[in-house]
């Protein structure tokens, strides 16, 4: 199927196609022009896309995510969790990850697993002030983030004290 074929699944199911709604959720998802090119044409990172815009079309009021920014660039990742981040506004968006940086970002609960358990599970705090995160000397930045000057000497100062052992 094409991409747009792909994305009116979605509505096909329900029996209530239309095509407006279909090329907005391509638009949204940054694939306006591909509408006609097939799953050998695009990356990895553009199927998922199209996955994406097929979950918008059919309106559902759960979307679960795993690892939905997985073969993204930067500004693909920033633009997908943005529109994610709208969505979720009137609707359950579940995403699953290992980017810390980017669920401290977006989300407003973070449940953390190892080995199949539940490590922790708090509501976010909505004051989080973009900042990088030092867990188990590692630390987390966000995809699109910049550092300033006095942000990036405490990162080198954190690493040469062996508080960091690895950027992620």
């Amino acid at each position: 199927l094409t991409v747009k074929e792909n994305v009116q699944v979605g509505l096909d199911i329900t029996n209530s196609y239309n095509e407006k709604l279909v090329l907005d959720a391509i638009e949204k998802v940054g694939l306006k022009g591909y509408e006609k090119r097939y799953p050998h044409q695009l990356s990895g990172g553009e199927q998922q896309r199209v996955a994406i815009a097929r979950s918008l079309v059919k309106d559902s009021k759960l979307i679960l995510a795993d690892e939905p920014t997985g073969n993204l660039d930067a500004r693909t990742t920033k633009q997908i969790l943005d529109l994610l981040k709208e969505v979720s506004k009137d609707r359950l968006v579940v995403i699953v990850s290992h980017n810390l940086g980017d669920a401290d970002l977006y989300a407003d609960r973070i449940i953390e697993l190892h080995e199949g358990k539940i490590n922790s599970d708090k509501e976010k705090d909505h004051s989080y002030n973009n900042q990088y995160k030092v867990i188990d000397n590692k630390a987390y930045l966000p995809h699109y983030f910049d550092m300033n000057e006095d942000e990036t000497n405490d990162l080198l100062e954190n690493i040469k004290s062996n508080k960091v052992k690895e950027v992620v």
